[in-house]
């Protein structure tokens, strides 16, 4: 481990306090987005890089060629991997990485993020004796049998006789090799404790909101109920469920979703079969510069998955539109979701169409206490604050 540098001295000649110099290895960096962990990493990096205790902060990413310094971000693309067995893409990010191995030995902290490295990672800190943190923000290392992932069942079998062999031999190492581990919740936390995870490594950490994503414009409500969805179109996500609780309310609610994914093709057929084109809204891939405008164009957010998200940031991003959130109780929702009764079952349309009814019924009261709620508890500060804990205890 590093010896913490001390920066500036204090009046009487005193030390004044330790300032960190923090590296990231992680898949991708925007503005190479696929969901929102790149975002959150962006955030994280670029608001620690602010704070007067830390001195340096630098991305290694694997999705391109070439450095530059935004933000007070140093990026540094290694290496453009686009090889999807996680044991073989590793062995070939370590190889990309030797001629940064050095100047890494320097930092105070290496953090792994986004998941597909922390086996990379681990092996670094034990190898070169570097201080280092994993951040779960995904079930990248828990058995698929374990998670309700939406798998078919070649790819299951692929995975239960390949992967998973190749995964208790290596992949896993790395639990035990790195320092800390943080988890963006509670239940993302409990499901890799199940899985024999070290419970007294893994400490909570949630994503932060960000501040000035939000304009302040809002949408006049009209006659009719908008609902929002934005994220991936896969089975696990449940949007069928919310297009088919349509059915069971009144034709003034419609919905709009953003996205794209595997299961847009089924959720169509769902829209045509129950006569639902003239309320459903297909707008396609939504950039991050264009979300605030999304949220703002809507009503009420729902999030109707039905596997145990780790975190969820577009709850926290409708929230802090002022929108009130319906969400399925199941992984993190209910732990950032305030009220209870907006709360529902996983896969039951029926369900989503009463808490939606009961959000719109009291909608104003539910967005600004969101508002309000979502810009203290994951205030950059307050997440921050948590990470120079755990930072400093390791460095």
């Amino acid at each position: 481990m590093h010896q913490v540098r001390w920066k500036g001295l204090q009046h009487g000649g005193g030390l004044n306090r330790i300032s960190m110099d923090i590296a990231f290895i992680t898949p991708r960096y925007p503005p190479t987005v696929v969901g929102g962990g790149e975002i959150s990493l962006k955030l994280l990096s670029e608001n620690l890089a602010k704070q007067d205790w830390v001195d340096r902060v630098s991305v290694y990413s694997f999705d391109g060629r070439d450095s530059n310094l935004k933000n007070g971000v140093e990026v540094v693309r290694v290496s453009d991997l686009t090889i999807s067995i996680k044991e073989t893409t590793n062995y070939f990010a370590y190889r990309a990485l030797q001629p940064y191995v050095d100047d890494l030995c320097e930092f105070d902290i290496v953090h792994s993020y986004n998941m597909k490295f922390h086996p990379l990672v681990g092996y670094l800190a034990k190898k070169y004796n570097i201080s280092a943190v994993a951040t779960l923000n995904s079930f990248e290392f828990i058995s698929e049998k374990k998670i309700n992932m939406g798998w078919s069942r070649p790819l299951r079998r692929i995975y239960k006789e390949i992967s998973l062999k190749l995964m208790s031999n290596f992949t896993l190492k790395w639990k035990d090799e790195v320092d800390v581990i943080t988890a963006l919740s509670n239940s993302i936390r409990s499901i890799y404790v199940n899985n024999g995870f070290p419970t007294s490594k893994i400490h909570v950490i949630p994503n932060m909101v960000d501040p000035e994503l939000y304009s302040g414009n809002t949408r006049t409500r009209g006659n009719g109920t908008r609902l929002l969805y934005v994220g991936a179109l896969k089975k696990t996500k449940g949007v069928a469920d919310l297009v088919k609780s349509l059915k069971y309310l009144p034709d003034e609610f419609t919905l709009r979703v953003g996205g794209t994914g595997s299961d847009s093709g089924r959720i169509k057929d769902i829209v045509d079969e129950n006569n639902l084109n003239q309320r459903v809204e297909f707008a396609g891939w939504v950039d991050h510069e264009e979300i605030s405008e999304f949220y703002s164009s809507g009503d009420i957010f729902v999030h109707p998955g039905i596997w145990p998200e780790p975190f969820g940031r577009t709850l926290i991003e409708a929230m802090q539109h002022g929108l009130p959130v319906v969400a399925t109780n199941i992984g993190a929702a209910p732990e950032i979701i305030p009220q209870d009764n907006l709360l529902c079952e996983p896969g039951s349309p029926q369900d989503i169409a009463r808490a939606i009814t009961e959000a719109h019924d009291d909608h104003k009261r539910y967005g600004e206490s969101n508002m309000s709620y979502v810009n203290d508890e994951y205030a950059p500060k307050r997440v921050l604050n948590k990470y120079n804990e755990i930072y400093s205890s390791i460095a």
